[in-house]
């Protein structure tokens, strides 16, 4: 759980659930709190990028304090720093 998490009340949707993958004109992309992600060429694909993309939000709010503020959640790039 994120900590920007811990203090909002509990939605009905589940991210962690199967739905969060879903398929468009025939490639998969990805649901996320901040929006869809993708498209990806395949599943497989689209699941390592959802990794990266939880790592750099994770990252994000580790160092939020150095950040723009205002900042818009569909311009993150996600980078695979590995």
């Amino acid at each position: 759980m994120r900590k920007s998490d811990r203090n909002k009340k509990k939605t009905v949707r589940n991210f962690r659930s199967r739905e969060r993958f879903f398929r468009h004109n025939d490639q998969w992309c990805f649901q996320t709190r901040e929006g869809a992600r993708g498209p990806f060429e395949s599943r497989v694909i689209a699941e390592r990028e959802l990794g990266r993309f939880i790592d750099t939000m994770g990252f994000v709010e580790q160092n939020e304090k150095h950040l723009p503020s205002g900042l818009d959640w569909k311009n993150v790039i996600v980078v695979d720093m590995g």
